[in-house]
């Protein structure tokens, strides 16, 4: 209770900030996540853009965490150890993936 006399203009006020004190809006997240720039083709902002429009009808989901996800599945392809030594550019490690992605 406050200090001032119950019913006081004193008391309401200080029961109006006290409620204006809890954070509007959607609840902080579990996992912190730093903002970052992605530079995207159309091609590949259209993929994303449909998948997240796909997914969004099903359950919640922000773009951020697709691509999060993306990079979780690479991480994971790439603890594989597949030999990074026997690829020259990006472009063949794309292929590599992609053509290990379709053997699953």
């Amino acid at each position: 209770m406050s200090p001032h006399e119950p019913g006081t203009f004193a008391d309401l006020y200080d029961i109006e900030q006290r409620a204006r004190t809890k954070r509007a809006g959607r609840p902080k997240r579990t996992r912190p996540r730093k903002q970052f720039t992605l530079y995207l083709t159309p091609e590949q902002e259209e993929a994303l853009a449909d998948m997240h429009h796909a997914w969004r009808k099903r359950f919640k989901v922000d773009r951020s965490d697709i691509a999060g996800f993306a990079i979780e599945v690479l991480s994971l392809l790439n603890e594989k150890n597949i030999g990074l030594a026997d690829f020259w550019d990006f472009e063949s490690l794309k292929v590599h993936y992609m053509e290990q992605v379709a053997k699953m």
